[in-house]
């Protein structure tokens, strides 16, 4: 849902509720220690995708008459997310197609972004790859939001009861997935061609709700009889493409970390045709630099112990080219 969404904090206050939720066991909000949430403008994206296919859901699946999702036009689904989203409407898909197939690299693979306005109006998807345009396999999603009371149109969610969920962050900020958690033999996660995103219908009444992997219904705000109804798809940022594979046999000829993942001690090894005084730059996945410093030999080590566990990006710079790597630390 994206029309009313400036005005629902001011128009709205009493819709917003507390719920009980069960134990919290993922990741929180965009900003929040250990969050994995993928800001736009970080390096860590390589591309984006190039072109999409939407088939519109129902403004409310119960009421028909009220006619499909209309917010938005496909254009809004290329390129970089920029908050001009499509709406999906409940139980509506897209696919989304790429320059270069997605690949199984190591951590998240790709991103996918919406558009919600703060950290807990949250609209969830359901994510989905192939390799054929065809066959999908389905990422194993987990909601842990309780089930006792419907969240309303403009009720909230607590992103650490979310796993694998689209729409899990707010705008600007992508929900990271990792091909390597699809078990499947119908795809190839080495040669994915399309990502599906599906809207979840959030509510709680049987016959129209959604299931997580586990078979608990998906509570999430619903109903919004709108045209700019159920998920509001923005971008999706690749990670891992074709060009990987060639990047990487290049950064082992040029530029290596280990141990890494790393905790404690990280070297880093440079090839000998490197010049001295390399600026080594790490980022976190905002963009933000955490640690500066120069190399001035061609293996040195740096404390990263005291930086907090996650996703980070290493760059390089010898004078004449950046190159990149991204560090896991523990």
């Amino acid at each position: 849902m994206q029309l009313f969404k400036p005005l629902i904090w001011v128009l709205f206050p009493c819709f917003l509720l507390s719920w009980s939720f069960t134990s919290a066991q993922f990741p929180p909000s965009a900003g929040q220690q250990g969050s994995t949430a993928l800001h736009a403008d970080s390096s860590i994206f390589v591309a984006w995708s190039t072109n999409a296919v939407i088939s519109r859901g129902p403004q409310q699946i119960d009421m028909p008459a009220l006619g499909d999702a209309s917010y938005g036009t496909t254009a809004a689904a290329i390129g970089k997310a920029d908050i001009n989203v499509i709406s999906l409407g409940d139980g509506g898909t897209i696919s989304c197609y790429f320059d270069k197939y997605l690949i199984n690299g190591p951590g998240p693979d790709f991103a996918v972004f919406e558009n919600g306005f703060s950290e807990q109006f949250l609209e969830l998807g359901f994510v989905e790859v192939s390799s054929d345009g065809i066959q999908f396999a389905r990422f194993p999603s987990v909601s842990l939001t309780t089930e006792a009371v419907q969240v309303g149109g403009f009720g909230i969610l607590e992103a650490t009861l979310i796993h694998n969920l689209a729409g899990k962050y707010h705008a600007f900020y992508g929900t990271p997935f990792d091909l390597s958690e699809i078990q499947s033999e119908i795809v190839n996660v080495d040669s994915i061609t399309v990502v599906r995103v599906v809207d979840v219908v959030g509510s709680l009444q049987a016959g129209l709700c959604s299931f997580d992997a586990e078979g608990r219904i998906i509570n999430d705000p619903w109903p919004t009889p709108f045209p700019s109804s159920g998920f509001d798809f923005d971008a999706i940022g690749v990670i891992h493409n074709a060009d990987f594979l060639d990047v990487s046999k290049q950064l082992i000829n040029s530029f290596q970390l280990y141990p890494n993942p790393c905790k404690g001690l990280l070297y880093i090894v440079v090839s000998a045709n490197f010049q001295k005084s390399n600026q080594l730059l790490v980022s976190d996945l905002s963009g933000k630099v955490i640690l500066k410093t120069s190399l001035t030999s061609t293996n040195e080590a740096i404390d990263v112990s005291h930086l907090n566990a996650g996703t980070y990006v290493v760059s390089l710079n010898n004078g004449n080219q950046t190159w990149f790597q991204k560090l896991m630390l523990r």
